[in-house]
């Protein structure tokens, strides 16, 4: 409910007289209690609000229509396409990559920079069905050994694309490459570009892959 408090002459005391109303309204709700509009003033002393007098109409708030701007009627569709065309909300976003597995703190460093955000879904994208079993690997990789090497502003500059991080990542997964022999390949990719399969003659041997592991993208 809508009401008024007067005469508050701080930033301090909005905030707690603010802080006081709600309060105070929470308290007559709890009692089952209607809230009415009142003017209030707040009380220092008792850090709390007090009632002057009661509104009698929503008039006396000066909640006048203003004559030279007619009523807006937006039209239902044209609102859904507007709404339809709208990018991902961050906490939308955040919420995306936590079902991922990824950790809420990975999740806010990808929501807080948005060049790693797109370079991680364009990486996950080209991993087809297998990126979101991969999406905490790529992640640490990207905002780990990545941006170690490439700072965020220049990623999309870098000789190195998302789909190339993401097949050495895959790599990685299914045993074609040691740790070592990855980060080598990322040093190369980082400095030439290119394919990772294409740089690990480059680096330490391939591990052995691991048995029964089945890592072909479907």
């Amino acid at each position: 409910m809508r009401c008024e408090i007067k005469n508050l002459n701080s930033f301090n005391f909005i905030e707690r007289a603010v802080t006081a109303e709600v309060e105070r309204q929470e308290a007559l709700l709890a009692a089952g209690v209607p809230v009415t509009p009142v003017t209030l003033r707040y009380d220092s002393a008792r850090a709390a609000v007090q009632v002057m007098r009661v509104k009698e109409t929503e008039l006396e708030y000066r909640w006048l229509p203003e004559p030279d701007l007619p009523p807006l009627r937006v039209d239902p569709a044209a609102a859904a396409a507007a709404r339809a065309s709208l990018p991902e909300l961050p906490e939308r976003t955040r919420m995306r990559y936590c079902v991922l597995g990824l950790t809420p703190l990975e999740a806010s460093t990808l929501v807080d920079e948005p060049v790693l955000g797109d370079w991680f879904d364009a990486a996950l994208d080209s991993l087809g069905p297998r990126g979101p079993a991969l999406a905490r690997r790529l992640c640490k990789w990207l905002t780990v050994e990545l941006i170690g090497r490439v700072p965020p502003a220049q990623l999309a500059s870098a000789k190195v694309v998302p789909a190339a991080l993401a097949e050495l990542v895959r790599m990685l997964e299914c045993g074609e490459v040691s740790a070592p022999a990855a980060k080598q390949i990322l040093d190369l990719l980082v400095e030439e570009g290119g394919v990772p399969g294409d740089r690990r003659a480059r680096g330490p041997g391939p591990r052995r892959r691991r048995r029964g592991a089945d890592c072909r993208d479907r």
